[in-house]
C-alpha cells in the first residue's frame, strides 16, 4: 500500500516561520512535504511535522528525504548512511506508514481529523494563555484582584474561546471577605461527544425521525448540489450580470444559460461515473488547450491549399476524450483549395 502511494512522489523539507496565536511570538518549524500527482494535477502535501527542534544540517535534508522514500517504497540501499540520518529516516518512515494506513481506510475523515485537532490545539493554547495572564496578574502588587472583575474577564475569555472553554473547570479562590481573588486554577476535562473527543466526525440533525441515515445524507447532499447549481449558473456559465434591456433578449440570455448548464451536467455526470469529479471551471481549462489550426501551402499553379486540423491533445484531455467516447481530433481534417489573390501594393 505504501509503495503505491509514494511511487512517483518527491519529498523535501520546508522551513516555515510562523507566529504563536496566543503570544504573537515568532518561531520556526520544519515540515516534510511531498509533491503528489493526482491525475493531471500536482499538489504539495504536508506529510509530517518535524517540529521546531529539527536540527539536521540543511545539506543532509535531501539525503534524509531520499532515504525515507526508499524505505516506504521498499528499495534497498547499497551504501550505508550515517547513524543519525538512518535513525531519523527509520523513525519518520514508521510514522508516515502508520498515518498513511489510517488514511487509506478513510481518507476524508483522516484529513478532517488532523485539521480539527490542529484547530482545537490552537484554541486551547490561546485560552490557556488568557487564563495564565489573569493568574499572573493576581501575583502583581497592583494587579486586578476584584472577584467581580476577574469573573467578567473570565466571561469575556469564554466568549472568545470558540467553544474550547466548555472543556475547562475554572476554580477561583477568594480571601475571607469574598471580595478579592487569591488564586486562579483550572482543569482540562474534555466533554464527551464534542469536536475535541471525536475530531473529523460530521453530524447532521433533523426533526424528521422517519429518515434513516442514508436517506438523510442523500437529502443533505441534494441541498448542497442545488447550491452548487446556482453557484455554477452565476459564476461559470455567466447567468449574471445581465446587460440586456429588452425582455426578449434577457429571456434568451437566461434560456441559453440553462441550456448550457444541462449540457455541462450531462458531461460531468458521464465523467463522474469514471471517477472524474472536477468542476466545470477545471474541465474548461483542460479542454481549452487544444486548438484548430490551418496550414496554407501554395501549389505550382498558384492556387492555395488550406489544411485545417486539430492539434494533438494533452494527456489529461486525451483521457477525457476516452471517457466520453469522443475522437481525439474533433472536426477531423479538412482540405480545401482556394484561388490565390494577388495584392497590389
Amino acid at each position: 500500500m505504501i509503495r503505491n502511494i509514494w511511487h512517483g512522489s518527491s519529498m523535501f523539507i520546508r522551513k516555515t516561520t510562523t507566529r504563536r496565536s496566543a503570544t504573537g511570538e515568532a518561531y520556526t518549524t520544519f515540515r516534510l512535504v511531498a509533491s503528489v500527482r493526482e491525475g493531471a494535477k500536482v499538489r504539495q502535501q504536508t506529510i509530517l511535522n518535524l517540529g521546531s527542534d529539527f536540527d539536521l544540517p540543511q545539506e543532509d535534508w535531501a539525503i534524509l528525504c531520499d532515504r525515507i522514500e526508499s524505505i516506504l517504497s521498499g528499495r534497498l540501499r547499497l551504501l550505508p548512511l550515517p547513524e543519525n540520518i538512518e535513525a531519523l529516516a527509520q523513525r519518520h518512515a514508521a510514522l508516515i506508514a502508520t498515518g498513511k494506513k489510517q488514511h487509506l481506510q478513510n481518507p476524508s475523515r483522516n484529513d478532517a481529523e488532523f485539521q480539527e485537532e490542529g484547530m482545537a490545539q490552537r484554541f486551547k493554547n490561546a485560552f490557556e494563555a488568557g487564563l495564565t495572564k489573569i493568574a499572573q496578574g493576581l501575583q502583581q502588587p497592583r494587579g486586578q484582584k476584584s472577584r467581580d472583575k476577574i469573573q467578567r474577564r473570565i466571561g469575556r475569555l469564554l466568549e472568545k474561546s470558540r467553544g474550547i472553554g466548555q472543556h475547562y473547570q475554572i476554580n477561583i479562590e477568594t480571601d475571607p471577605s469574598k471580595d478579592q481573588v487569591v488564586s486562579l486554577t483550572w482543569n482540562f476535562e474534555p466533554v464527551p461527544g464534542t469536536m475535541l473527543t471525536d475530531p473529523g466526525v460530521y453530524c447532521l440533525r433533523t426533526n424528521d425521525t422517519s429518515l434513516d441515515s442514508q436517506t438523510l445524507w442523500k437529502t443533505y447532499t441534494m441541498l448542497t448540489d442545488l447550491e452548487a447549481v446556482f453557484r455554477s449558473l452565476k459564476s461559470e456559465l455567466g447567468l449574471r450580470p445581465v446587460f440586456h434591456h429588452k425582455e426578449e433578449r434577457a429571456d434568451g440570455h437566461l434560456f441559453i444559460t440553462v441550456l448550457a448548464y444541462q449540457a455541462v451536467q450531462a458531461l460531468r455526470r458521464k465523467l463522474k461515473t469514471d471517477g472524474v469529479n472536477d468542476s466545470w471551471l477545471s474541465l474548461r481549462s483542460t479542454l481549452s488547450v487544444q486548438r484548430r489550426i490551418t496550414a496554407i501551402f501554395t501549389r505550382r499553379d498558384g492556387r492555395a491549399v488550406h489544411i485545417r486540423k486539430a492539434t494533438q491533445p494533452e494527456p489529461p484531455l486525451a483521457s477525457l476524450y476516452s471517457i466520453l467516447g469522443l475522437p481525439q481530433d474533433p472536426g477531423g481534417i479538412r482540405k480545401s483549395i482556394h484561388e490565390s489573390k494577388k495584392c497590389n501594393l
